[in-house]
């Protein structure tokens, strides 16, 4: 696991979004995901001092997910290939192991 060389995208904080609509608690976790109904295909992931870590968000027209820490999407380290997940959670799970030490 590795992040891409570039960003590639822009903080859900810097949309125009307005305030989240929709928060919850990660479980057995310190992070809140929060939501917006304007936009359905991202969710800001912050840690609970507020602190933006990351965002999920959809990544294709088939309806994958990318994870993406500090507009860098979260990629495959031996051939800088995104990784996508099926689901918003899964998504998140990526987040949280990219959050840890070994990513570069």
């Amino acid at each position: 696991m590795a992040l891409a060389e570039e960003r590639t995208s822009t903080s859900p904080l810097a949309r125009g979004l307005g305030a989240p609509t929709d928060t919850w608690n990660v479980p057995d976790g310190d992070l809140v995901v929060e939501g917006w109904g304007a936009d359905l295909s991202l969710c800001a992931v912050r840690r609970l001092d507020r602190r933006l870590v990351g965002w999920i968000a959809t990544a294709d027209d088939a309806g994958g997910w990318g994870t993406l820490v500090d507009g860098r999407q979260v990629v495959d380290a031996a051939d800088g290939e995104p990784w996508l997940s099926q689901d918003p959670q899964h998504a998140l799970s990526l987040l949280q192991a990219a959050l840890g030490p070994q990513i570069t």
